[in-house]
Order: C-alpha cells, then sequence, then structure tokens
C-alpha cells in the first residue's frame, strides 16, 4: 500500500516538475547588459519567469544566487534559435528582449539583435 502512495504522489509531482522546466532556460550574454535596475555581466544565466502574459516576474540567477527579478510580458512560442535582443542605452546596452526556443520574453519596446 506504501508503495501505491509513493507512486500517486510521484504521478502528481512529475507534471509539475515538467510544467516548471517549460519556464526557464540557460541564456549567455555576451556583453555587460542592464535589465531593470540591474547590470549583469558577461556569461551564462538560469532565466526562469512566472507564466506567460504581460505581468510576468524574470529572474536571472547563476546557481542558488538571484541576481535580477524584472517585469516582463512573455508569449508562448516557437522560435527558430534563441537571441539575446538589446539596445544601446548612453554608455551601456539595456536588455530588451529575449527570443527563446519556445517562448519570447520582452522587457521593453525596441530592440536589435546583440550579437
Amino acid at each position: 500500500m506504501k508503495t501505491l502512495g509513493w507512486l500517486f504522489a510521484a504521478l502528481l509531482v512529475l507534471p509539475l516538475a515538467l510544467f516548471a522546466s517549460d519556464n526557464s532556460a540557460k541564456v549567455t550574454l555576451d556583453q555587460p547588459v542592464t535589465v531593470g535596475t540591474s547590470t549583469l555581466a558577461a556569461g551564462t544565466y538560469n532565466v526562469t519567469w512566472t507564466e506567460p502574459g504581460p505581468d510576468a516576474k524574470v529572474t536571472f540567477s547563476q546557481g542558488k544566487k538571484n541576481l535580477a527579478v524584472v517585469p516582463a510580458t512573455v508569449v508562448t512560442k516557437d522560435n527558430s534559435r534563441d537571441q539575446v535582443l538589446t539596445a544601446n542605452s548612453g554608455s551601456g546596452r539595456v536588455l530588451q528582449g529575449l527570443d527563446l526556443k519556445h517562448a519570447s520574453l520582452s522587457f521593453g519596446t525596441t530592440a536589435t539583435n546583440g550579437k
């Protein structure tokens, strides 16, 4: 009976784990960018978001350390390739959006391919 209980619990948790993985990606920034009020150094970041829609919260982290949490509009869609979208601003670059495998995240209104 215990085994059946554990199996049932695993079946309940598995879809949640699969759903959570759809709201995350690894992103590599080739140069420092500002997103919200934070400046992110060049490097690889784990990016997670709360849900699709205009009121999503996006978290940039490395390891277990959250480096920035910013509002965004998230649209679920398939993109042919990952892109980091940036714009010039004063003395640096501002992160305007991310096109990821299954989602587009927008942090601003205008963007150019940051590569």
